[in-house]
């Protein structure tokens, strides 16, 4: 009896060829491929799985994950494979040993095998070895918080922006000035968490970076707060070294708030500097100029013999005049030299007990031909006696340079020095009744080669105001102004009766 099997024997051709077709595809792919059944025994395994726990497939196909695994490995895959024979897609990343005993990270996916009937037949087990991945991720990661490490303990902004001006990394001083996260910076436009008026000026910016430019400026930075800040802004674009593309560019921001502060208290000291320069050298030139005039016109009459030469009232005058000029060159001098010595701290004070009402007199009865020519009638009042203990020759240069002040800008008008006890201090007020002084002025006038009027128009250093606060300060003291434009001035001196 004869039976044609043709069609079964084809159809186990069609199935050998199948699995050798099978067989030959996932022996070129490079990942792990195994078919476990319900009874978590192989039923099918690559090359790849083959060469990892370095045993040929007829010692694998029909053994035991547990045989083939060993008891530590599964009992961690063991309740996955339930997972998926359960119809669930399962992923996870396993470390495993190979062959030779290296430990590698492998991502496994568990994957059911349906039948017809959606009955699940048995697992595909797909493992993929990402240790290489894990390893660059891992240096990522580290080159990423070392990055951190660095910038964030520096005062700068330092951020990083791809093609589309996203921020993909800020260090902490954007986690501080905007009270955000660093994630919740990341992704973000500059617009998202910055002001418009921010925004605005650094687009322009932006866009020449990311096109290529390396760019600087200066911003106005705001807070939520409000608080203004001038920042000093670089763009670095970031190129690709082969391709030459942008990929995007690194921000670094410094807060230059205190320089500009700096810089321009600075150009400022210069220009008074120069300006003093130039008021010192033209006032110590007119007292010189004098002497020099006066003994060049003594030494003609002389060598010509000349009888008024000799004449005692023109010698006379002609030293009163030279003595005059010496004594304004000597003030001069003086106050250029009290000047260095209270910026090196080096102006001296030697404390004595004496009376401030004779002091006081004493230096109006000195200034009194002064008055007289500047046509501002001068007097002193005294409340009483005032005695303290101060270095007298200070609190003369004091008082000198206020009653010296108010007959130099009180433009002829009446100058009156009072004092009295007031409590434990001892007060003077000098009083003119001229111009008077401004209120934006009556501060500006105490600082050093500061005044109120050109120097064109009155004489003097600028400095005897600064000078006078820096000897009553350290005294103890005091020293200010009461003024209304038009209404003349009035420098009160407070002094302690023990200020040294």
């Amino acid at each position: 009896m004869g039976i044609d099997v043709t069609e079964q024997v084809l159809a186990r051709q069609a199935i050998q060829r199948s699995q050798e077709q099978l067989q030959l595809i996932t022996d070129a792919i490079p990942d792990l491929i195994s078919y476990v059944t319900r009874e978590e025994r192989y039923s099918f395994v690559n090359r790849a799985y083959e060469q990892w726990f370095g045993r040929p497939a007829g010692e694998i196909i029909g053994a035991s994950t547990r045989e083939i695994l060993g008891e530590e490995v599964h009992a961690r895959v063991h309740p996955l494979h339930q997972r998926a024979l359960a119809g669930e897609a399962v992923r996870s990343e396993q470390g495993l040993r190979n062959a030779r005993g290296a430990l590698r990270q492998l991502e496994m996916r568990y994957l059911p095998d349906r039948g017809p009937d959606g009955q699940i037949l048995g697992v595909v087990v797909v493992g993929n070895d990402i240790t290489e991945r894990k390893q660059a991720e891992e240096a990522v990661r580290r080159s990423e918080e070392q990055l951190r490490l660095i910038t964030d303990r520096l005062p700068a902004f330092v951020s990083y922006i791809d093609r589309e001006g996203r921020y993909q990394f800020t260090n902490r001083t954007y986690e501080v000035w905007y009270g955000l996260k660093s994630s919740e910076l990341r992704g973000k436009r500059r617009r998202d968490f910055t002001t418009e008026e921010t925004a605005r000026l650094a687009e322009p910016y932006e866009r020449r970076a990311l096109a290529g430019e390396p760019v600087r400026y200066e911003n106005l930075l705001r807070k939520p707060s409000g608080e203004y800040s001038i920042q000093d802004v670089e763009f670095v674009p970031d190129r690709d070294s082969e391709t030459g593309e942008i990929r995007g560019a690194v921000i670094v921001a410094h807060d230059i708030t205190e320089q500009k502060k700096i810089r321009q208290a600075l150009e400022e000291a210069i220009r008074a500097r120069d300006e003093f320069l130039s008021i010192a050298s033209h006032e110590l030139k007119t007292p010189l100029t004098s002497i020099q005039l006066q003994t060049q016109m003594t030494k003609r009459n002389i060598e010509l013999g000349r009888p008024e030469a000799f004449d005692p009232a023109r010698v006379t005058r002609l030293v009163a005049q030279t003595n005059k000029s010496v004594q304004r060159l000597s003030r001069l001098v003086d106050d250029m030299l009290d000047i260095s010595r209270i910026a090196t701290g080096k102006l001296t004070f030697t404390p004595e007990t004496f009376n401030l009402c004779t002091l006081a007199q004493e230096v109006v009865d000195r200034l009194l031909v002064q008055a007289s020519v500047s046509g501002a009638p001068l007097a002193c009042e005294c409340l009483g006696p005032v005695e303290g203990e101060w270095d007298r020759f200070r609190v003369d240069q004091v008082l000198t340079n206020l009653i010296t002040n108010a007959l130099r800008y009180g433009q002829g008008s009446p100058v009156k020095v009072t004092v009295h006890r007031s409590g434990p201090h001892a007060v003077v007020k000098v009083r003119d009744q001229g111009p008077g002084i401004s209120p934006e002025n009556q501060e500006r006038i105490f600082l050093r080669f500061e005044r109120a009027t050109p120097a064109s128009s009155v004489s003097g250093l600028g400095i005897g105001l600064y000078i006078s606060r820096e000897i009553t300060e350290r005294h103890g003291g005091s020293l200010r102004v009461e003024s209304t434009p038009g209404q003349g001035a009035t420098f009160i001196v407070e002094l302690p009766l023990r200020g040294l």
